[in-house]
């Protein structure tokens, strides 16, 4: 038997108003290299999952430690546009499609996972497709 939580309409807003800030978070961090912003959106244990399109395809994982490290190394900003094209929130749990274009480089489409744990939404698992762009 399953059981679901059911917030109700004015609920159901708040917690899509919530999910949607903590994925801002995750787009804010992202676009500006700030490390701060990205550990309000990702739990300290997610695995970012790509198959690389810089290397043929090939499987690779990011933890967070190593997404801190990459982003505080950034040599330059770039410049990045973002629409989250859906979100769906049920209970405790919700689910994202986003999508990252970043100017001249690739454009990612971004699966996430959100879990709300304590009172806190958190992006616990990513995975992304991504698409060198064309010369």
């Amino acid at each position: 038997m399953l059981i679901g939580m059911n917030f109700g309409i004015a609920g159901e807003k708040s917690e899509n108003a919530a999910v949607r800030e903590t994925i801002q978070y995750y787009l804010d961090g992202f676009s500006q290299g700030d490390v701060t912003k990205l550990k309000q959106a990702f739990r300290e244990d997610v695995v970012i999952k790509y198959l690389n399109p810089w290397n043929n395809g090939k499987y690779s994982e990011l933890t967070m430690p190593q997404l801190n490290e990459f982003m505080g190394n950034l040599p330059e900003r770039w410049e990045v546009t973002s629409t989250v094209d859906s979100v769906d929130v049920y209970g405790t749990v919700a689910s994202a499609k986003l999508t990252v274009h970043i100017a001249g480089s690739v454009t990612w489409t971004d699966y996430l996972q959100l879990l709300k744990i304590d009172g806190k939404w958190w992006i616990m698992g990513k995975i992304s497709h991504g698409e060198l762009a064309t010369p």
